[in-house]
């Protein structure tokens, strides 16, 4: 198995789910730097991208803990 495993992903999207920290920092870690490639990309700017990059999951930590409730 590989880190971009689909089943890897799965499996640490579900412990977000259950609350588990250090499987939201995999998460972070596995997407990140795509993530920030491809904002850098399309901004041009390194603070935007940053910015974009922190939005982004602050949005999907939010909406996995509105899915334990």
């Amino acid at each position: 198995m590989t880190v971009n495993d689909p089943n890897i992903s799965r499996q640490i999207i579900a412990r977000c789910l259950e609350g588990d920290i250090k499987a939201q920092f995999m998460l972070y870690k596995q997407y990140s730097k795509a993530m920030y490639n491809i904002a850098i990309r399309f901004l041009s700017n390194k603070m935007d991208a940053e910015d974009v990059l922190q939005e982004s999951f602050v949005t999907a930590f939010e909406r996995l803990r509105i899915r334990v409730y």
